[in-house]
C-alpha cells in the first residue's frame, strides 16, 4: 500500500465510481423520452495488485482494474419501448510504481497511472518522479516531485504539469522548511487521482519548536508558524497570503490541549468560486481562532474537543464550529466512539448561478448549518478477527438572504435575480466490516453497506431543521450492498524454495 501512496497520484475511489456520462444523460434524451434508471456507480469486473521489494531495495508495484460498461435505461417516446444509453465505456485502470531505497532513508520513485476507455471517449495518462535525499544524520532533507498529465481526446492531446521542491531541517528541537509548488492551468490527474483545483503557485515556509523532554508540569509541548503566498499559474496574478500559528502542551496526567490561529490579513482573490476563467471574487480579510483538548486515552472514558471562530471584515459575517468526540472502552474487546460536529456559517457568500445571454455571475449571501454525527464501534474477537461498525448521519441546510452580481473588480453589486435557491442535503450511511486474518498477510473481508441520500431544492421538500431531517430518512429509498473480498499473500521466495 505504501508504494501506491507515493506521489499522491492514485485515488482508489475513482475505480467503480460515477459513470463518465452520468450527468449528461438527460441532455442526450430526445423530447418526450422518460428516464427510468441511471446508475450512480460502474461495475468492477476485476482488480489485481502485485507489490514487493527486492534485496537491493527496489520496490515494484503493479495495479490493474477493469470496470464494465454502464447503461441508463429510458422509455422511447415514439415507440414506447425501453432503450439503453451507455453512460460509461469499458474502462481499464493501471498503476505502475518503481521505488528505489537509497542510503540515509532516501529514495527515488517513478510512477505512472493510465486510464484507457473503449471507443471515442478520452484516455488519460499521468507520469511522475519523486525524490527525497537526506544527509547521514537524517537532520536535513531535500525533496521534490515532477508530474506530467496527458489527456488524449480524439485528434487532440492536452498536456499539463506540476512540480514542487522543498528543503528543511528534520531533527532537533527547532525544525524548519521552505517549499515551492506549481500546478499548471491544464494539469489534471482526476481520472485516477484527486486534485481539488489546479492553476496555482504556492511559496511557503514553516518554523517549529518541539520540547520532547518533560519540563515543569508538562511531558512535552511545542509551537509553530507557517506562512504561505499564493499566485495563479496563468495569468501570474496574486491570489492569497496566509499566516498560521499554533501551540500545544501535554501535562503529567496526559491531558493535551492547544491553540491555533489562521490569518488572511490581505484580501484574497478567489479565481475558482466564480466558475468562469479570468473572473475572481474578492474574499475579505479574516481571522480564525481555534482551541482543542484531548483527555487521557489510557482511561476507559476519554473526550476530544475542538472549536473555532472565524471573523470576517464584513458586517454580520462569521463562522462558528464545534466538534465533540467522547469514547468509551467497554472492555479490551469492545470500544465505542461518538463524533458530534456542528458547522455554522452566518452571512456567508458563494456562487449561485450564471444567468442571461451574457452569463452574468450571481452570488448569494446565505446562512448555512451542517451537522455531522458518527458512531464507531469495534469489537475484537481474537488477535486475528475484528468487526467494525460505522454509522454516520450528515445534514446540511442553506437559506439565502440576498443575491448580488459579481462585478469585474471582484466585489458584489445589485441584481434583479431572485430565484428560489434554498436547499438541503441529507445522508445516512452504515458501514460494517468483518476482517479475518487467516494466514500471514492474508485476509477475508465481508462488508455490508447501507446508504440513504436526498438532495432537496424545492420549497415543499427543503428541510430547514436538523431533527426534521432525521424523520425524513424513513421516507427515502435505501441502497444496500454486500461484498466479500479475499486477499492471499504469496511469498515468491518461499514458493521457489519448495520447487
Amino acid at each position: 500500500v505504501e508504494l501506491f501512496n507515493k506521489g499522491n497520484l492514485f485515488y482508489s475511489r475513482r475505480i467503480g465510481s460515477e459513470p463518465l456520462h452520468y450527468s449528461d444523460v438527460e441532455d442526450r434524451l430526445a423530447e418526450g423520452d422518460s428516464l427510468l434508471t441511471n446508475p450512480l456507480e460502474t461495475q468492477l469486473l476485476n482488480a489485481t495488485k502485485v507489490s514487493g521489494r527486492t534485496k537491493g531495495g527496489l520496490g515494484v508495484g503493479v495495479f490493474n482494474a477493469l470496470a464494465g460498461r454502464t447503461h441508463a435505461r429510458y422509455l422511447e417516446a415514439g415507440s414506447g419501448e425501453e432503450r439503453l444509453l451507455q453512460t460509461n465505456p469499458l474502462t481499464n485502470y493501471n498503476v505502475l510504481v518503481l521505488d528505489q531505497n537509497l542510503k540515509n532513508n532516501s529514495y527515488v520513485t517513478l510512477l505512472n497511472t493510465n486510464v484507457w476507455r473503449e471507443g471515442g471517449d478520452y484516455d488519460a495518462n499521468v507520469s511522475g518522479a519523486v525524490f527525497n535525499f537526506r544527509n547521514k544524520e537524517n537532520s536535513y532533507e531535500l525533496g521534490g516531485k515532477a508530474v506530467l498529465s496527458q489527456l488524449y481526446e480524439p485528434g487532440d492531446t492536452e498536456l499539463g504539469h506540476s512540480y514542487n521542491l522543498y528543503f528543511g531541517k528534520t531533527s532537533g528541537q527547532w525544525l524548519w522548511s521552505f517549499s515551492y509548488n506549481v500546478e499548471s492551468d491544464t494539469y489534471d490527474i482526476n481520472d485516477l487521482g484527486f486534485l481539488y483545483n489546479n492553476n496555482e503557485r504556492l511559496f511557503s515556509g514553516n518554523l517549529n519548536f518541539n520540547q520532547y523532554e518533560p519540563f515543569g508540569n508538562f511531558n512535552n509541548g511545542g509551537f509553530g508558524l507557517w506562512m504561505g503566498y499564493g499566485r495563479l499559474y496563468s495569468p501570474n496574478d496574486y491570489a492569497s497570503f496566509s499566516i498560521n500559528t499554533w501551540g500545544w502542551l501535554v501535562n503529567r496526567n496526559f491531558f493535551a490541549f492547544g491553540l491555533w490561529t489562521d490569518h488572511q490579513p490581505f484580501a484574497t482573490f478567489d479565481y475558482f468560486e466564480p466558475r468562469t476563467p479570468g473572473r475572481y471574487y474578492r474574499f475579505p480579510t479574516n481571522h480564525n481562532f481555534g482551541l482543542w483538548f484531548s483527555t487521557d486515552y489510557r482511561k476507559k472514558w476519554a473526550l476530544d474537543m475542538e472549536s473555532n471562530y472565524r471573523e470576517y471584515a464584513e458586517d454580520g459575517r462569521h463562522r462558528f464550529n464545534v466538534w465533540f468526540s467522547p469514547r468509551f472502552r467497554v472492555s479490551d474487546r469492545l470500544t465505542l466512539r461518538l463524533s458530534l460536529n456542528s458547522y455554522n456559517f452566518f452571512n456567508d457568500v458563494g456562487f449561485v448561478d450564471k444567468v442571461g445571454e451574457n452569463e452574468t455571475i450571481v452570488f448569494g449571501r446565505r446562512d448555512q448549518r451542517i451537522v455531522e454525527n458518527t458512531l464507531n464501534v469495534s469489537y475484537t474477537f481474537t488477535n486475528r478477527m475484528i468487526l467494525t461498525f460505522r454509522l454516520r448521519h450528515y445534514w446540511s441546510g442553506v437559506k439565502y438572504d440576498s443575491f448580488h452580481e459579481l462585478q469585474t473588480d471582484g466585489n458584489l453589486g445589485p441584481t434583479s435575480f431572485d430565484d428560489y435557491n434554498d436547499n438541503s442535503f441529507n445522508s445516512f450511511n452504515i458501514d460494517a466490516v468483518y476482517r479475518w486474518r487467516f494466514a500471514p498477510g492474508s485476509d477475508l473481508f465481508i462488508v455490508w453497506k447501507n446508504s440513504v441520500l436526498d438532495y432537496a431544492d424545492e420549497p415543499s421538500r427543503v428541510q430547514g431543521a436538523y431533527f426534521g431531517s432525521i424523520g425524513q430518512l424513513t421516507d427515502l429509498p435505501q441502497h444496500n450492498s454486500l461484498s466479500i473480498k479475499l486477499i492471499y499473500y504469496l511469498d515468491y521466495l518461499d514458493i521457489v524454495s519448495r520447487l
